[in-house]
């Protein structure tokens, strides 16, 4: 009875173990995750902000594209080719 006892002890002390050991890999693996979430959240203000400057300079590139028109209109209306 003596040794089941302390069969039974190790057995619990093993458990207790193990499942300490799985307590501290759920707790690197969400540290993990939290991490990558942030890199996500980094990454998606970045992308919003290289979405802006590219929407910025799509509105640059047609008012440059509406200036060059304007501009050669001027210049056909006071250099008629006729």
């Amino acid at each position: 009875m003596k040794y089941l006892s302390i069969a039974l002890l190790v057995i619990a002390l093993g458990l207790a173990g193990y499942s300490f050991y799985q307590k501290s890999q759920v707790g690197e693996l969400h540290a993990e995750i939290d991490d990558r979430q942030q890199e996500i959240i980094d990454l998606s203000g970045r992308i919003a902000s290289y979405e802006t400057q590219l929407d910025t300079l799509r509105m640059k590139n047609e008012e440059l594209k509406r200036t060059i028109l304007k501009l050669a209109n001027d210049l056909s209306r006071e250099n008629p080719t006729d």
